[in-house]
């Protein structure tokens, strides 16, 4: 990536207003001292900070670079001390760890920044950290957070090789004041603070947080009537002390002491002292605490619907069945199931009878496994199966058949008005074998599942590798793709239309393409489908229409007066901004409604065809033309194109290629054209490349066609210079 695609994600996500106490985040590279040159160089220069050759550096690479509102060098070497122990510490133990800081921002011999290393963990001295200017006098105490990357994306499994293949951390700082200090909210009369242990067992003071309430009720740390200190163990040891004063609980010591320790985390902790608050006698105040506690333990690893396990518990149990699986060879595997279709039966029928229908899902899904298998809901329509060796003995085929064999029966509400009965088809994406983490697990059979999906066939597939290097290209591609439009990637291209029986050119189809920065241009069919899937293409469908309008319209006044069609996705024609976007572009571009032409695939025109007849009605209200693109690879009927109002139908480019060579498609052509002029529409064969082709569909009375024939699709000025050649052209309207 590159910084600004970063900032880029950053603000996307809201990063500011959603994490406020990050200070910084972003990707730490291990930097050879052979290397130190040319990333210097791609950070558009830097002064090393401590100077110094070494055999490698720790420096800030992409991400935000800041603490206490000022920036840091990018030539900060954070393996010096005292960040760098703390970073070896991360590259040995292979996962994520924390460590706390105390920052003050302060001139040290005209060095900006600099660390209190006696509050540190590890103990360090104070030390200067880096040239940033000017000091504010603030303090600052840090928790750091720091994931290790290693060669391959694989942790190696030695200390020895962790250091060997480490290239580099992901690392965020936190200010530790505003995450303590915003745990409590308005609790009256609690004081909390935090520690982090060393492995000394020296504690460093993170932050603190109190609520002092009005009244004789003042807090009095030295008299609190409730207080504990508990640790916990959560990516390294933490010690958390609470105090509270003004609450009458009458609890024991050994009794406040089990009652605080209710979960593994702080929101549970937090949640036990809201309960203490609210109960004013002992015995209340201790069942409450009980109670409440098994309820936010089942609601923290139980999906509230179904009553399943959740992401969290299945990522727990998918875990210690990998460890299981490699401790003994075992056989493991995860199955995710996604039912197809579930989100139209959930708009058409509501909300409840969607809720209802994935509790009966849960429920089969749960009879169709063994006991010692666990059946998870990790989304809105998704599913998990996780198998054991004893499922797994006829393979996990078996097991993804029998689990779409009891999918397959209609569903039966009794609770619904009725009792309509719904099918329920499913894909289900599989990944055997064990693998580093439950996440990566996870992961695979998710990357199968898109696999299973696409292939559209309601079955199911197991992950292979070389699926996740098409994941990888796919997410790269979108990231890209995001910017494109701002970078004015993007440009047109426009292909000849022709009226078969004279040969002139009476149009032009605007079609997309994207000029790649590293890759050149990209064919549409590898970009267009992750447009659609991200949402992207309603801003580019957006720039499409105008830019097609405003260089028809500019034709027009050059003398070339053609008709351009623009092709519009199902994501666009479900938009209700469509309407006015079409208003827009020709308000804008200048162009007569008649000479636009929105094509729309026959796929597409069916998916709601009632939805789609009424707004196709009103775009045909602003006088522009609609056209069925791909006609006859759909499911279209006579009865069913009567109800759209349609201008033209175009032949899909499969059965002109083989018009010649197979007795179907020329039968075909000939009955679709016919279709079209007995319904009265006008027919446009796509994909015409020899003149054979084009005597066989004059023949057939095919009245339009484009192809490469005649030309390819051509940039503007290419257009203008192909129409000055074409001695056949005359003026003409759409499709006349």
């Amino acid at each position: 990536l590159t910084n600004a695609q970063f900032m880029q994600w950053y603000e996307e996500i809201n990063s500011g207003n959603r994490f406020p106490a990050l200070e910084s985040f972003g990707h730490v590279s291990k930097v050879p001292d052979s290397a130190l040159a040319e990333f210097r160089n791609a950070e558009g220069g830097f002064t090393l900070f401590p100077s110094g050759q070494r055999q490698y550096y720790c420096l800030p690479g992409i991400g935000i670079w800041e603490l206490n509102g000022l920036p840091i060098s990018k030539g900060l070497d954070l393996c010096d001390e005292p960040f760098g122990p703390e970073l070896a510490a991360d590259t040995d133990s292979g996962s994520l760890t924390t460590s706390v800081f105390s920052v003050t921002h302060q001139q040290v011999d005209g060095v900006g920044q600099k660390i209190l290393g006696a509050k540190t963990a590890s103990g360090g001295a104070e030390k200067a950290i880096g040239p940033t200017l000017p000091a504010s006098g603030k303090t600052l105490n840090l928790t750091i957070f720091a994931i290790p990357e290693y060669q391959g994306g694989v942790v190696p499994k030695t200390i020895a090789g962790r250091r060997a293949k480490v290239e580099g951390w992901t690392v965020g700082a936190f200010d530790s004041a505003k995450i303590v200090g915003s745990a409590l909210g308005a609790r009256p009369g609690i004081h909390l603070s935090v520690f982090k242990q060393s492995s000394n067992g020296a504690n460093t003071f993170l932050g603190s947080a109190a609520e002092t309430p009005k009244g004789n009720d003042q807090m009095r740390l030295g008299r609190a009537n409730f207080s504990t200190t508990r640790k916990l163990n959560m990516a390294g040891t933490w010690v958390v002390y609470i105090a509270a004063s003004g609450i009458e609980v009458g609890l024991s010591p050994n009794a406040q002491g089990w009652a605080v320790v209710i979960g593994g985390s702080l929101l549970a902790l937090f949640a036990f002292i809201a309960i203490l608050l609210v109960s004013r006698e002992s015995r209340r105040a201790m069942g409450l605490a009980t109670e409440t506690t098994g309820q936010l333990e089942h609601q923290a690893l139980h999906d509230s619907l179904t009553g399943l396990p959740n992401r969290v518990l299945i990522l727990d149990r998918v875990e210690q069945a990998l460890t299981k699986a490699r401790r003994h060879h075992l056989p493991i595997a995860v199955l995710i199931i996604d039912l197809d279709g579930f989100k139209d039966i959930n708009d058409a029928a509501g909300h409840m009878v969607g809720d209802q229908l994935l509790g009966a899902v849960a429920s089969r899904l749960s009879s169709a496994v063994r006991e010692s298998d666990t059946v998870g809901r990790i989304g809105a329509d998704e599913f998990v199966v996780l198998a054991d060796e004893s499922s797994l003995e006829g393979g996990p085929e078996l097991v993804a058949e029998r689990i779409l064999d009891i999918l397959k029966e209609p569903f039966v509400l009794s609770d619904a008005p009725g009792k309509p009965s719904y099918p329920i088809l499913a894909s289900i994406g599989i990944a055997v074998g064990a693998r580093p983490s439950a996440f990566e697990l996870l992961r695979d059979a998710d990357v199968a599942l898109s696999q299973a999906k696409q292939e559209g066939t309601h079955g199911y597939v197991i992950f292979r590798p070389e699926m996740q290097e098409a994941v990888r290209s796919k997410v790269r591609l979108e990231f890209d793709l995001r910017g494109a439009l701002g970078r004015r990637e993007f440009f047109l291209v426009y292909q000849p239309v022709l009226e078969l029986g004279t040969e002139r050119v009476v149009g032009v189809e605007a079609l997309l393409r994207w000029r790649h920065p590293a890759r050149g241009v990209i064919p549409p069919d590898e970009f267009i489908p992750a447009l659609e899937s991200s949402g992207m293409i309603l801003d580019v469908g957006r720039w499409v229409l105008e830019e097609a309008t405003k260089s028809a319209a500019g034709l027009e006044r050059m003398g070339i007066d053609l008709s351009v069609s623009v092709n519009v996705s199902g994501r666009q024609l479900d938009n209700d901004g469509l309407l006015d976007d079409v208003r827009r572009s020709l308000r804008r571009g200048g162009l007569e409604p008649s000479k636009l032409t929105l094509e729309i695939t026959e796929t597409t025109l069916m998916s709601d065809a009632q939805a789609t007849a009424q707004r196709l009605a009103t775009l045909k209200k602003l006088g522009i033309n609609v056209s069925v693109d791909d006609f006859g690879t759909g499911y279209s009927s006579f009865a069913y194109l009567r109800q759209f109002p349609v201008d033209s139908l175009k032949l899909d480019r499969s059965f002109v290629s083989e018009i010649l060579s197979s007795d179907d498609s020329g039968a075909l052509v000939r009955t679709l054209v016919q279709l079209g002029k007995s319904l009265g529409l006008k027919t446009v064969a796509e994909g015409i490349e020899t003149r054979e082709q084009l005597m066989s569909l004059q023949m057939e009375q095919c009245e339009f066609g484009q192809g490469f024939l005649f030309a390819k699709p051509l940039e503007i000025d290419e257009l203008v210079a192909f129409m000055k050649r074409w001695t056949s052209v005359t003026t003409a309207t759409h499709f006349e």
